[in-house]
């Protein structure tokens, strides 16, 4: 059964990916993006948005495209943030407890592969439009 996303409140689904060079970006996207895209294969999103990271761990907050995610998520912008694993948007416990916190706050969700979030989670949150 397919779902719909219309968005029709303009909001965004952000693809978040991270790679740990360019070597590692240039041999790794084409998998991440295609397990990315099988895993929501039966959504029909649109209004997606890449952000896309080249930084050699993921403790350090300071990278361009997490930056972007995160002030595009405080104001109000992302409906859905899809990533491999959770894992891949930080290390830093710190800093996945207040991406919780504005998920909740903003009422959107993080949809992980490798953790096998279900997508059946996406037709429980309350107010977006799916």
């Amino acid at each position: 059964m397919k779902m719909r996303n219309n968005c029709s409140n303009n909001r965004k689904n952000a693809i978040y990916l991270r790679f740990k060079n360019e070597f590692d970006k240039n041999e790794r996207m084409d998998y991440a993006l295609s397990s990315i895209s099988y895993y929501l294969k039966d959504y029909d999103l649109n209004n997606l948005e890449y952000y896309i990271d080249i930084c050699p761990n993921g403790i350090d907050s300071n990278r361009e495209e997490y930056k972007r995610l995160i002030n595009d998520l405080q104001h109000d912008k992302i409906n859905f943030i899809f990533t491999p694993s959770i894992s891949t948007l930080s290390r830093n416990y710190l800093d996945i407890l207040y991406i919780n916190n504005l998920l909740l706050e903003k009422n959107s969700a993080v949809i992980s592969r490798k953790e096998k979030l279900p997508l059946e989670y996406l037709n429980n949150i309350q107010g977006l439009d799916i």
